[in-house]
């Protein structure tokens, strides 16, 4: 005797087989697992700027709140320097790994009774 299905237990079954039979062969990202076709990737310039752009803003966020010593401040820009040299040399994995090597913190800081917390570069 055959066993009937409900309208239900056929959807969740055509879309559990037809995932399987068209998953894309594309590379997925390091980060998320999520594939990322190629013409879609940004180019490795991309990185460098993004982390150009984001170093940038956490030292001048640390001048503002005043809360880490200027040798710190100091020590992240040369290496900033040194990063965004290797980034225009085309030494993009060079300059990843420098910019891995700026060591700031999240900004906390008050205004008014809200704590503002900002993105680091560490991701602590």
């Amino acid at each position: 005797m055959a066993q009937s299905h409900s309208p239900t237990q056929v959807i969740v079954l055509t879309l559990a087989f037809g995932s399987l039979l068209f998953t894309p062969s594309w590379p997925a990202s390091e980060t998320s697992g999520t594939p990322v076709p190629a013409p879609l990737r940004p180019p490795p310039a991309a990185a460098c700027q993004a982390w150009s752009s984001h170093i940038r803003e956490l030292i001048v966020q640390h001048q503002v709140a005043d809360d880490i010593p200027d040798e710190d401040l100091h020590q992240a820009l040369n290496l900033l320097y040194a990063a965004e040299s290797y980034c225009s040399l085309g030494s993009t994995e060079e300059s990843l790994v420098t910019y891995e090597r700026i060591s700031l913190e999240r900004v906390k800081r008050w205004e008014g009774q809200m704590e503002i917390d900002v993105y680091s570069a560490s991701g602590r």
